[in-house]
């Protein structure tokens, strides 16, 4: 027979609160071993919006959405068709934005976040990007500074070697 009540000097208590109580308290627990900062629904709307701002600049050419995106000395670096490419957050826009651009070309539009990483003022975003006749894996660093995240660093490899889930 299964009891379903544990006696104590002071009483009777049933065991789906002790069950309960001993949950909630390793929860608070675990969370404190792990800093307890947790990214708010605030914070990833505005790292969501900043990443949108990125990839809706890039492909419409969109200077200033490229500008509130990028922090003033993000780099973008990675591997493109077997060459290391480091550009300044200047070099980036101005590739991005000269014509034709994505939109202007008639590339479907094909950007996703894939993951998101948080730990109070610093982000890791992962996304996938078709861009220019190639797909892109992208790992993005944002910093919230001053109040405002930004991207501080973006890397990417060229990642469209024969993979189907790529697809635009």
């Amino acid at each position: 027979m299964i009891q379903d009540h544990i006696h104590f000097k002071s009483g009777v208590l049933p065991v789906g609160i002790i069950i309960v109580f001993s949950v909630v308290m390793f929860s608070c627990v675990n969370s404190q071993e792990s800093g307890g900062m947790t990214m708010g629904k605030k914070d990833e709307q505005q790292i969501r919006d900043v990443v949108k701002h990125y990839f809706e600049g890039s492909y419409h050419g969109d200077k200033a959405r490229l500008l509130r995106a990028f922090h003033p000395d993000a780099h973008v670096v990675g591997n493109f068709d077997s060459n290391t490419v480091d550009w300044t957050r200047d070099e980036f826009i101005t590739r991005a934005t000269t014509n034709p651009t994505q939109s202007g070309r008639g590339e479907a539009y094909s950007k996703s976040i894939l993951s998101i990483d948080s730990e109070t003022d610093a982000a890791m975003v992962k996304a996938k990007v078709y861009a220019g006749g190639h797909y892109f894996t992208d790992y993005i660093t944002l910093l919230k500074i001053d109040g405002r995240w930004v991207i501080r660093h973006k890397s990417f490899t060229n990642a469209s070697s024969g993979r189907d889930d790529m697809e635009p």
